[in-house]
């Protein structure tokens, strides 16, 4: 017997894997954030304490977002849901499983936001590097009516 015969209910449609995000060399426009990491893991005593920082080899960088690409990934991972299971899901686990996605697919990101809307999915997205602040907004849209 399964654990899922025990009496958990397991929604239907099930959220797909993530899509794997874009792979990039690093991103001359954080330098500065690359500096300070390397300064502060210097500083570090071996075995003493670790510093983990994301290196910026996945995802789009900051200042240059392709949002038709992370549009159509979400699209394609949602595609079997309709706005009424993306409703009745939101919350248990659709906004946590796209904030996912966006934080994969997007460099140094400062705030992202997901909202459901009467006929999909509002996304705004704030990222920053060493030459400033950028502002990014799209909608998703659920595959079914």
């Amino acid at each position: 017997m399964s654990d899922q015969d025990e009496g958990e209910i397991v929604p239907f449609p099930p959220l797909p894997p993530a899509p794997l995000p874009p792979r990039f060399p690093p991103d001359p426009r954080q330098r500065t954030r690359n500096r300070i990491v390397g300064a502060i893991s210097s500083q570090l005593s071996e075995g003493e304490m670790q510093l983990a920082a994301d290196i910026g080899v996945t995802g789009y960088p900051a200042s240059g977002v392709n949002l038709g690409q992370i549009k159509d990934a979400l699209e394609g991972a949602l595609e079997r849901f309709s706005m009424t299971t993306l409703q009745a899901r939101w919350e248990s686990d659709v906004r946590s499983f796209v904030l996912s996605v966006l934080h994969a697919w997007v460099q140094r990101a400062k705030h992202m936001k997901a909202d459901l809307c009467d006929k999909g999915i509002a996304i705004e997205i704030e990222t920053q590097d060493d030459h400033g602040y950028y502002h990014y907004r799209f909608d998703v849209f659920s595959g079914r009516g």
